[in-house]
């Protein structure tokens, strides 16, 4: 019967109309085990794509009652394995009820939700309980600084990357994570970004990223790992900790990306060479790698899928070469390809020509000869 209910919106609909969310919500408050089970999967049943259902549950105290009955577990790991189920059925209920609806979630915020489900992340080990956990987090961190704030506090980053590492065998709870982990919201924030630092995390990111190489159905998984990489690299202090960490070892990686055959992966080496690439220290020690400052190149040069791809990689690229032309040891390395460069000055891509006259203007600084050989090129002084 129930699975009829999910099955059909004018089942659902019917439910809607005989009134039998009322008595649903009254379960969920008071009922025992066995009658608050059945009552979460009816209301989760009833809700399921269903916007009116969701929002009828709204109006009728549903959620409160959700909130109210996970705070009253108090959920630990001998509750949870007690009564698993109903842990369970509770937060698959409120996963059903909050997907794609801003209200119920901002309700749930408001009820104090956010500290009991991050409670589920730090004692279940439940698959599918811990997706449905990560995946109402990961709509409330949409909903601004507040609640973002309240998820630093409440250490989420770290302990998400904790069942990264648990977990990492299923690919529904590792896309979760990595949905969580990188929201803007949060992963702007230098804080976090050395807490993922410091949990290990960026071994697991790029075994994530290297792995999926192979997968026609990972491209999603990849990007994001990607960015949240990008952009925890990007904080100076870590750049260094990374560049320093002989085990990560990121700049081979990098490398491997730009030699391999996934474009989006190239824009991610370059991405991570320019963010280690943002001390004179660094950008000697990185023009000593081999075929470094070639690839670069060879990546600037490529064709790619796309107008948009080519872009985002070509921009990559010379973001890097940008960052290591400033270094004093790495302008004579650069110098070869200054016609490649400069046929990015005249280009029709805005983007491309402002960061390839950046590029251009840092290996001129300080260094008589590249100035001199530039001064009578019309067109860059034109531009």
């Amino acid at each position: 019967y129930q699975r009829r209910v999910r099955e059909s919106e004018d089942n659902r609909i019917i439910m809607v109309q005989q009134a039998v969310i009322p008595p649903l919500v009254a379960m969920v408050h008071n009922s025992a085990p066995r009658a608050l089970r059945q009552a979460c999967r009816a209301m989760g049943n009833i809700c399921f794509e269903s916007q009116t259902g969701r929002d009828i549950v709204l109006s009728e105290g549903g959620v409160n009652a959700l909130v109210t009955r996970l705070h009253e577990l108090k959920p630990s790991e001998a509750t949870i394995k007690s009564e698993n189920e109903v842990h369970y059925m509770l937060c698959g209920s409120l996963h059903t009820i909050c997907m794609d609806h801003e209200e119920v979630q901002k309700e749930a915020i408001k009820l104090k939700s956010l500290p009991i489900l991050v409670d589920y992340l730090k004692h279940s080990t439940d698959g599918t309980v811990l997706r449905f956990v990560l995946n109402i987090i990961a709509a409330f961190l949409d909903h601004g600084e507040e609640i973002t704030e309240a998820a630093i506090e409440l250490n989420l980053a770290p302990i998400a990357s904790d069942i990264l590492k648990t977990q990492k065998d299923d690919e529904s709870v590792k896309e979760a994570v990595l949905d969580v982990l990188g929201n803007f919201n949060l992963l702007d924030k230098p804080l976090i970004q050395m807490q993922l630092y410091q949990s290990g995390v960026l071994s697991h990111i790029v075994e994530i990223i290297n792995t999926s190489l192979d997968e026609t159905d990972a491209d999603a998984i990849e990007r994001i790992a990607s960015e949240i990489l990008v952009l925890v690299v990007s904080h100076d202090g870590i750049a260094q900790l990374v560049f320093e960490d002989k085990a990560l070892d990121l700049t081979k990686e990098a490398m491997d990306w730009m030699k391999g055959y996934q474009e989006h992966l190239k824009g991610t080496g370059a991405l991570v060479i320019g963010n280690l690439a943002t001390s004179d220290l660094r950008s000697s020690a990185l023009v000593e790698t081999p075929e470094l400052v070639e690839t670069l190149f060879k990546v600037l040069d490529s064709d790619y899928s796309s107008d948009e791809m080519l872009v985002k990689v070509k921009h990559a690229s010379l973001s890097a070469l940008r960052n290591l032309s400033i270094c004093e040891v790495a302008k004579p390395r650069i110098r070869p390809y200054l016609e490649t460069l400069l046929s990015y000055v005249s280009c029709d891509m805005p983007m491309l020509v402002y960061k390839s006259v950046g590029c251009v203007r840092c290996l001129t600084r300080g260094n008589s000869e590249i100035a001199s050989e530039l001064a009578l090129n019309i067109p860059l002084l034109q531009v």
